[in-house]
């Protein structure tokens, strides 16, 4: 049986067995006559993240986080069960401070909460073992790590210790989900949109378990994406 024509980087990704590759197909196969096939393979993936084999990072390696603004002030409300007006008093207070005064109270208020509802998408940079970020411009890095997103739009950067203890896994085609599959690319390392002309190459990359904000470390830093 073979996978739908569409799916292609499923077939073709080394990091997936091939009864992983079997049990997609048949997952789709076996929809109920009339079903979307986006709804059910996004139903799939959805079961079936976090697969790929363990990630190896060098010893000492810290990884770095990305969230674009409307994600980062979701989790604040959902976390503190606060409105938008004490997001907004949160996130000036924190763009006012210096990157690692403000790291420390992002970590007193969300100590216990966790990066992610079910699943961290974390880089690093083997130039920069301990400071993920440092390699690349700041407001590039939406560009180079691959994120669709509009110049102007405001993200938010932190650094995570104890990247051993993430159980960091190589993504698989299951990972991205539907809307980012057609950008994603095999193998370990993200893929710099194609404007992106910084960079020929992206940095390694991972899916891992989401720790809470007590692993953050060295700096919490605002950008406008470039």
């Amino acid at each position: 049986m073979e996978c739908p024509e569409h799916y292609a980087r499923i077939d073709a990704d080394p990091n997936l067995t091939a009864a992983q590759k079997g049990s997609f197909c048949l997952a789709v196969d076996s929809a109920p006559s009339g079903a979307s096939l986006e709804t059910v393979a996004e139903a799939f993936f959805n079961r079936n993240k976090r697969k790929g084999p363990s990630a190896v990072l060098p010893h000492g390696t810290f990884v770095g986080r990305v969230m674009i603004e409307v994600a980062f002030r979701q989790l604040l409300i959902d976390a503190l069960h606060i409105l938008d007006d004490d997001v907004d008093a949160h996130l000036a207070s924190w763009e006012r401070l210096d990157p690692r005064d403000a790291l420390a109270e992002v970590r007193a208020l969300l100590s216990g909460t966790p990066m992610h509802a079910y699943m961290l998408w974390v880089f690093w940079d083997q130039s920069h073992p301990r400071s993920p970020g440092r390699g690349t411009e700041y407001p590039l890095l939406p560009c180079r790590l691959g994120i669709e997103t509009l110049p102007g739009t405001r993200f938010y950067y932190w650094a995570i210790s104890g990247a051993r203890g993430l159980d960091c896994r190589v993504p698989t085609a299951f990972d991205p989900g539907m809307r980012h599959l057609p950008n994603w690319e095999a193998g370990g390392c993200t893929n710099p949109l194609s404007g992106c002309t910084h960079f020929a190459t992206g940095l390694p990359e991972a899916v891992a378990a989401p720790p809470t904000f007590a692993q953050a470390a060295h700096e919490f830093r605002g950008f406008l994406a470039r």
